[in-house]
């Protein structure tokens, strides 16, 4: 609950949770909130321009783009969510075993580590969806895979701090199992690290997404994605540029959105930031003040 109340008071988090729950809303909403559906075409208004009919104008198809924006927020966040849970599942796993059990154990999973490493991320997402196909499932899966090696590293730095402390010292004397120090122990002592890791890398898959789609990897048509949104209106650029301005704007929104929330996680979090916030002002006439109880003689 505290750590609620300073993110409450952390301007950029606040910034970044109203545009995140605008998106979240927006993507649970889409048939709700989208003017048409976004397969809908209008054959009489191919590349209007925006308006009042059409607020963000039309594709070389007639169909509404705010629609298609709308309900392209889907692909984007689910991608994101599904991705990262994936790769904080794997990272986490890895890290914790790399850093408690040392060894043979933490010299082999690093090595993996730093074998996928030498690959550009989106290199070797391409690569994988290249390999196993274009689709939605596939973004999951290649995402996945490109984003648990920075979460071992990061888990497994936080279990080496952690892994010589009392309380660790304590469980093991009474019996606790390795699984039980892992789970019960350890990775509740990780979490806050991992959340902040999960929250910023959402805005880096949400990118890599969007630029799989762009190349023709990602969400497949008809289904709407900002990257195939803006890879099939560039040819259009110079003379309805609306096919490319709204879609790129809304991706630099949420990945503006996930990267201030992640900031402000990482600094509520953080507990020298939690200290060096002045304490809330006493009201006139309390205690504390000049001419509070405290200040009267």
């Amino acid at each position: 609950m505290r750590s609620v109340r300073l993110l409450g008071r952390h301007r950029a988090a606040k910034v970044g949770m109203g545009i995140v729950a605008g998106l979240v809303a927006m993507a649970l909403f889409a048939p709700v909130l989208a003017p048409y559906p976004p397969d809908h075409m209008e054959l009489g208004r191919v590349l209007a321009p925006p308006g009042r009919t059409n607020l963000l104008g039309t594709d070389y198809f007639g169909r509404d783009v705010l629609s298609r924006i709308i309900f392209g927020a889907r692909v984007s966040l689910t991608v994101g969510v599904v991705a990262q849970l994936l790769a904080a599942s794997l990272g986490v796993t890895l890290g914790l075993l790399a850093g408690y059990l040392g060894g043979w154990a933490d010299l082999a999973i690093m090595r993996l580590v730093e074998l996928v490493l030498c690959f550009p991320d989106l290199l070797l997402a391409i690569g994988l969806s290249v390999a196993l196909g274009p689709g939605p499932y596939t973004l999951f899966l290649a995402l996945g895979l490109v984003g648990w090696p920075g979460m071992t590293r990061l888990v497994r730095g936080e279990v080496l701090a952690l892994r010589e402390r009392e309380f660790l010292e304590a469980a093991r004397a009474a019996g606790a199992s390795t699984g039980r120090l892992l789970r019960v122990h350890l990775f509740p002592n990780c979490l806050p690290t991992v959340l902040v890791a999960l929250t910023g890398g959402m805005a880096s898959c949400i990118m890599a997404e969007a630029s799989l789609s762009f190349l023709g990897l990602g969400a497949q048509p008809p289904t709407p994605s900002w990257g195939s949104m803006l890879s099939l209106g560039r040819p259009y650029l110079h003379h309805a540029p609306h096919l490319v301005i709204f879609p790129g704007l809304a991706i630099a929104l949420a990945v503006f959105g996930f990267s201030l929330l992640g900031d402000g996680l990482r600094d509520v979090l953080d507990p020298r930031w939690a200290c060096s916030r002045p304490p809330a002002t006493s009201r006139p006439g309390r205690g504390g003040g000049p001419h509070g109880q405290a200040g009267r003689s």
